[in-house]
């Protein structure tokens, strides 16, 4: 690489002056039936969102690459207007630049273990997702922000937020940050301890995906994300953690068979732990420092994929009315 470089010189860009008004500027519009979102997954986005679309994370990697070359340049040579003629292979690592973006230099905080041992949980967890899975940013989530309710009231509360009317659940193509962030919410009102867990593939660029359907639509996924609760097990007296996805459940599951609903065989993963304020993953949005930051968009969210998914519905059941499920009656 350095013998190449060696060779660039810099270009002489000419100023090119264009006559205002001479070039009108045009936004392209995609045309998406709400079928179409079923197979391909894709929206137009009003705002930044952490969105679970592959496609979408490829080009903010790369795009952050650029973006941290150019800074990486231009830093060595405001220190040698030379360094051009000497930049090579070990002194420009591409490697440390994509694994920084990958989340590699993430945080990752010892847990205090207070109300929980979570160190003794997470080793367990990954015992259990066996080869190819792995913890990557983790936070301090044993000093519970709630109470620890029994495995019987844990289902009482999933029943309460999966008849929430605010939640497209069925919405599964996108829009699980927001999903999360509201029920987090509730469940801190109902003072429930609450964190959330983050499922995110290993390799961007091949190697599988993250998968859910349901009869409406089918989803592929870079990352997933529900809350996760800590509750006890009358039986047993033991703390378990539970994951609250009623888009992928109609009761609170352990996080190993949560993984496993969404993971083929062979998959590799990354698990992030983190407290209940993290909207989207650590390594592709930052960390979070509060949670009502994150309330603005998802309420829009929520707003706008409920819409969305009432289209998608509208347009199933003309096709299949046999399945329109019967309306119920409140006396």
């Amino acid at each position: 690489m350095g013998d190449v470089i060696k060779n660039i010189r810099p270009l002489s860009i000419p100023d090119i002056k264009v006559p205002a008004g001479k070039i009108k500027l045009q936004k392209e519009t995609l045309s998406i039936s709400p079928k179409d979102l079923c197979s391909i997954g894709s929206h137009e986005e009003t705002s930044k969102r952490p969105s679970a679309d592959i496609h979408v994370r490829r080009a903010e990697v790369m795009k952050e690459t650029v973006t941290n070359a150019v800074s990486n340049i231009k830093a060595k040579s405001s220190d040698n207007p030379k360094f051009i003629t000497m930049l090579d292979d070990s002194k420009f690592d591409f490697g440390d630049i994509t694994s920084y973006l990958t989340g590699e230099k993430g945080f990752n905080e010892t847990p205090s273990n207070t109300d929980f041992n979570q160190t003794g949980y997470m080793k367990d967890l990954i015992g259990k997702l066996g080869t190819g899975a792995r913890m990557q940013n983790v936070q301090d989530v044993s000093k519970l922000n709630g109470r620890i309710p029994s495995l019987a009231e844990l289902k009482e509360e999933f029943k309460k937020l999966a008849s929430d009317p605010q939640v497209p659940f069925e919405y599964i193509v996108d829009g699980c940050y927001a999903r999360a962030h509201h029920m987090c919410e509730t469940m801190m009102k109902d003072n429930i301890n609450c964190g959330k867990m983050f499922v995110m593939i290993e390799d961007l660029y091949g190697g599988g995906m993250l998968t859910a359907k349901n009869k409406f639509m089918n989803a592929e996924w870079w990352y997933h994300v529900a809350p996760i609760t800590f509750a006890k097990d009358s039986k047993t007296e033991k703390i378990e953690g539970y994951i609250i996805d009623p888009s992928m459940a109609d009761h609170p599951l352990k996080a190993e068979e949560w993984i496993g609903m969404m993971r083929s065989k062979d998959l590799k993963i990354k698990v992030d732990i983190t407290r209940a304020p993290q909207f989207g993953p650590v390594e592709s949005d930052g960390e979070n420092q509060t949670f009502e930051e994150s309330l603005t968009a998802t309420a829009d969210t929520m707003k706008e994929y409920s819409k969305a998914l009432k289209e998608i519905k509208d347009e199933y059941y003309a096709h299949h009315p046999e399945e329109i499920p019967p309306k119920i009656s409140i006396t």
